[in-house]
């Protein structure tokens, strides 16, 4: 499961989306949140199911349900609100939808922060440090998850004359 959400892209703050648009000169580069997190729910509901289907795992839960309902009713109703605008007022409420879910996301982090800052310190370290152990910690995982990626795949996604030249040299006899 755990491959399967990261693949889908869970992506909750697009930076290198909104650094390119700023790049190109764009008015507001931060207007790619909303179909961002759109998508990216979309595609990580589509991978939650996928894999509860394949592992057998019973997602019909209440919790879940609940999650993934207000979830989708919220995305719903906003994208029936969206539609009924006209087109400079669209555009408008987007821009603001898109800045403010930025905004939100980054107090949201910060929040968390200041507020289990107690935690951290009660533990003798703080949010940075806890931040890096988890990252080598997802590092450690991945190398773990990596023997079990079917080589052969993996190569068939480099171009031609790259995988025919590295192909033979790891493919079993």
């Amino acid at each position: 499961m755990f491959l399967c959400l990261h693949a889908a892209g869970l992506t909750l703050l697009p930076t290198s989306i909104i650094g390119y648009r700023a790049a190109m000169g764009v008015a507001n580069p931060a207007d790619i949140m909303t179909p961002c997190i759109v998508t990216s729910f979309v595609g990580t509901l589509a991978a939650m199911f996928f894999v509860g289907i394949w592992q057998k795992i019973n997602l019909f839960n209440v919790p879940v349900m609940a999650f993934v309902l207000g979830i989708s009713i919220t995305i719903g109703g906003l994208m029936a609100y969206i539609s009924g605008l006209a087109g400079a007022a669209k555009f408008h409420f987007t821009d603001n939808l898109g800045n403010g879910l930025l905004l939100a996301i980054i107090l949201t982090i910060v929040g968390y922060a200041f507020l289990h800052e107690r935690f951290f310190t009660e533990n003798g370290t703080n949010m940075f440090n806890s931040f890096i152990h988890g990252s080598k910690d997802g590092y450690t995982t991945g190398l773990r998850v990596l023997p079990y990626f079917p080589m052969q795949n993996l190569l068939k996604m480099l171009p031609s004359r790259s995988s025919a030249v590295i192909l033979p040299v790891i493919s079993p006899k």
